[in-house]
């Protein structure tokens, strides 16, 4: 053909007409539609591109879409108007929301036109993703995809199943997961011998259903079985199924499998030049290397920095939301409340701007979390409405969550209700087999686990619980040994020896006797006894919590203004992040010294009138203390010239300095 071509030029058209019906009847397709192309016969072309258009999709062919419909003209689109169709699915997948609206928008014109209900269905649906998905107007998302859903017949069954599925992800955005979840099960019946739509619709709504109720293993088994279905179809959406297994998996605590599957999404995401599913992985990853101790604070925050960037990048509002809750849980665990608080704040305005009900109270539950320490009044209030929400959304894991945060603040508070919030939270985590997300957030648990003990609130399920949770356990559980009941003893006995502690129950103490004095050395390294008790260097958690106890027994009077111990802790920080380390380490420091807190009250510590100090009257000895009464006693005798017994004193005060003060901290300037 290119010899004849080259020696007459006049039989372009028809040589081009000749090559396109041969490789169309050969089928190769793409050849063919060139050579349409090069005859000028774009109908023909269009009709081939429209017959090519859905595996080139799947394939993410998309520059090859792209360039064939930028040489066609407005008369194919208006006959062929599903092609306006594909180039606003392009520019979805290229995250080009008002670019595929436009489009979306000159297809369904163009199937009004020529009477094509099915094409005309298609385009409002795809319209109706974006703004629900994008824009988070959920009301006119839902008119515009029952309108499409009436021009379908049950004839046509694969749309149908494509629009209920559609109508499925409205209602779950918008919290309403009953109705979501029956749409989600006619669609999924609908497409029961359809793998491709199977697959579509166990990715979403599917997994994200299952997910927002609190039913991760349902939503692990729903999307192994779309693994298995892309593996088959060789479909570029495992990278997707990947990504989604790794957020489930997360939360069913299997944070080494979570993290295998997000290096796989990520490795596969890279591949395809998918920005958004990279950013996903990135956040995916940086979750289990968290709970893992995988890496340093500084390189998870810079992982969630970059998935974030991308999401912000592609405007990709929802997963925003979901990198800044997050990062939220990273600054949380590492002490930064305000931080958390303030990137809290942002995510629910995020939410409540889109309507995204269920994300809003996902961010409620970890804002609230983080005010616990800031602003009680505050974290009361924003509890109360992430447990209304999740309520109201049908999510049992944000139900307990939120429980379980408020029981901690009222604990934190020595307020009886924490009683009241616990049971609710240990009955739901029963329920559910929520329990992982206890050892998520061990250090907030611990304590609560230990009142359920002591009250008998699921104890035997609080038991195994706590086991699990090693020697930090232990040491809150042991003060439940000198409990004035005996069943509460004999409980902390049997926790015990099921964690393989062997420890007798012991007889009640006297009032007297239930807040044994402390004895604080502070030659050497700083050591606390409490009663014949060395507390363990492990008990202290951050250095903190010890170095204040330290600050206290070096201080006049033992006693410092709230503002001087807030700089010594936290002098280079913000004041309100520095004004929460300074209440957060004080309730730490007396959950060290008071493991039965709050039913013994704060017999150690006192906070009034601006001032922090020791309860004297429940402290036996403080080495210092004794060092300087010797030294001025023997001074005393001196002056009264009766050598003898100042150089008792004197050898007395000797005996007590066995080394220099705090020698476990000889870089802190203060001390």
């Amino acid at each position: 053909m290119l010899h004849q071509l080259a020696r007459a030029p006049e039989r372009r058209e028809t040589l081009h007409r000749r090559a396109a019906h041969y490789f169309q009847t050969q089928g190769d397709f793409e050849t063919a539609i060139f050579h349409w192309n090069e005859a000028g016969a774009r109908r023909d072309a269009a009709r081939l591109i429209v017959a090519l258009a859905d595996d080139l999709f799947d394939a993410r062919r998309f520059e090859t879409l792209t360039f064939w419909f930028e040489q066609l003209s407005a008369h194919e689109f208006a006959e062929f108007p599903t092609l306006w169709l594909y180039w606003g699915k392009i520019c979805e997948a290229r995250h080009e929301a008002e670019s595929a609206l436009d489009y979306y928008e000159r297809a369904a014109e163009g199937c009004t036109a020529l009477g094509d209900l099915i094409g005309l269905s298609a385009a409002l649906n795809h319209q109706a993703h974006i703004l629900d998905w994008r824009n988070g107007d959920h009301v006119e998302a839902e008119r515009l995809q029952r309108q499409a859903l009436s021009y379908v017949g049950a004839e046509h069954h694969r749309q149908r199943a494509a629009l209920l599925a559609n109508l499925a992800r409205n209602q779950l955005s918008a919290g309403n997961t009953a109705a979501a979840q029956t749409l989600y099960r006619e669609a999924l019946a609908l497409y029961e011998n359809d793998r491709q739509g199977e697959l579509t619709t166990l990715l979403n709504p599917g997994s994200w259903l299952y997910h927002s109720m609190g039913d991760f293993l349902q939503a692990v088994a729903a999307l192994h079985r779309a693994e298995q279905l892309a593996n088959e179809l060789n479909d570029a959406r495992l990278v997707e199924v990947y990504n989604n297994l790794a957020v489930n998996l997360y939360y069913l605590g299997r944070y080494q499998q979570a993290g295998d599957y997000a290096d796989k999404a990520l490795a596969l995401a890279r591949a395809q030049g998918d920005a958004h599913q990279e950013a996903f992985a990135l956040m995916n990853r940086a979750n289990a290397l968290e709970m893992t101790c995988g890496a340093s604070y500084a390189d998870l925050h810079q992982q969630y920095m970059n998935a974030l960037r991308i999401e912000q990048r592609l405007d990709n509002r929802r997963f925003i939301i979901a990198t800044l809750v997050f990062m939220m849980i990273l600054t949380r665990h590492n002490g930064e409340m305000a931080e958390a608080a303030t990137r809290g704040q942002y995510a629910r305005n995020l939410a409540n701007e889109r309507g995204l009900r269920w994300l809003c109270c996902f961010v409620s539950v970890q804002l609230g979390a983080a005010q616990i320490w800031l602003d009680a009044d505050a974290a009361r209030a924003t509890l109360d409405d992430a447990l209304q929400l999740a309520r109201e959304c049908g999510d049992m894991y944000q139900t307990m969550a939120s429980h379980f945060w408020l029981a901690s603040l009222y604990h934190s508070a020595n307020d009886a209700r924490h009683l009241e919030q616990l049971r609710e939270c240990l009955r739901l985590a029963v329920a559910q087999n929520y329990d992982y997300f206890f050892r998520g957030e061990m250090q907030a648990a611990i304590p609560l686990l230990v009142a359920a003990i002591e009250h008998d609130i699921w104890s035997a399920y609080v038991t195994p619980l706590l086991a699990k949770m090693g020697a930090r356990a232990v040491d809150s559980l042991e003060p439940l040994l000198d409990h004035a009941r005996a069943e509460v003893r004999q409980r902390a006995q049997r926790a015990l020896e099921q964690m393989g502690v062997t420890r007798a129950a012991r007889p009640p103490r006297s009032r007297a006797q239930t807040s044994p004095a402390l004895t604080l050395r502070a030659f050497g390294n700083f050591t606390v006894w409490r009663g014949d008790e060395c507390i363990q260097e492990r008990a202290w958690g951050r250095r903190k919590c010890k170095r204040l106890l330290k600050y206290l027994v070096l201080a006049p009077h033992h006693t410092l203004s709230k503002d001087a111990a807030v700089e010594l802790l936290s002098a280079d920080a913000e004041p309100h992040a520095a004004n929460a380390n300074f209440y957060r380490t004080l309730y730490n420091l007396r959950r060290v010294l008071e493991p039965l807190a709050p039913e013994s009250g704060s017999n150690y510590l006192a906070l009034q009138g601006g001032l922090v100090s020791l309860v004297m009257e429940n402290v036996a000895v403080i080495d210092v203390d004794e060092f300087t009464r010797r030294i001025e006693a023997g001074r005393a005798q001196m002056r009264q010239r009766n050598f003898v017994q100042a150089r008792q004193e004197f050898s007395s005060a000797v005996e007590l300095y066995v080394d220099d003060v705090a020698t476990d901290d000889l870089f802190d300037d203060w001390v």
